[in-house]
């Protein structure tokens, strides 16, 4: 059986509803470029269920048009760190941050466990430490084995990145996220999380 690729219900939900809390000017032009089935779709589907991405895409595209990509991953750092809230992920969080540790090495490890919970058929994330001392530290998250229309403009690269970067802010450390998108006609994708 083929899987389409897909994200959860309840984190779509989530970025309409950032859409729609855009200033008045800029949440008009994303929502005026969304289809309302989309809109629909994403209402009507229960939380826990799936909306292929390919649907999904139509409200983060718009956003990307409108915010221009930095402005995007701004924004979806400000999501992520809402979803990490939202009562579906709250307990699932909580208890990798006993677990982990509330640090970005800790958050950067859970990630790859939401990560079967938050997608489906959109590849595997894995995580490599590269550093971590007094000083800071630096750890690879490698995205690979994604089908290549989820990459057809920078939306998915940047959401990710954004996450990333909402994992420096919720653990008080200031850092950067750097994509590298060398292999990504080859289904690979290296994001650098790097904090002091």
């Amino acid at each position: 059986m083929t899987v389409i690729p897909s994200i959860r219900a309840f984190m779509a939900e989530i970025i309409l509803q950032s859409a729609r809390n855009l200033p008045a000017r800029q949440g008009e032009q994303v929502l005026t470029r969304v289809p309302t089935e989309v809109v629909s779709l994403i209402e009507g589907t229960p939380r826990t269920g799936w909306i292929p991405i390919a649907k999904s895409n139509h409200l983060v595209d718009a956003m990307v048009e409108v915010l221009g990509a930095a402005g995007f991953r701004r924004v979806f750092s400000e999501i992520a760190v809402t979803a990490l809230h939202y009562p579906l992920l709250q307990r699932f969080f909580a208890g990798a941050t006993r677990l982990l540790g509330l640090s970005p090495v800790g958050l950067l490890k859970w990630s790859t466990h939401a990560w079967d919970y938050m997608f489906q058929g959109v590849g595997r994330l894995t995580y490599q430490l590269s550093r971590e001392d007094a000083d800071g530290g630096e750890v690879e998250m490698l995205l690979e084995g994604f089908p290549p229309e989820v990459l057809h403009t920078r939306a998915f690269l940047e959401s990710l990145a954004g996450t990333f970067e909402s994992y420096l802010k919720t653990t008080s450390r200031k850092g950067q996220v750097d994509v590298d998108e060398h292999g990504a006609r080859q289904g690979r994708v290296v994001f650098r999380v790097s904090w002091r």
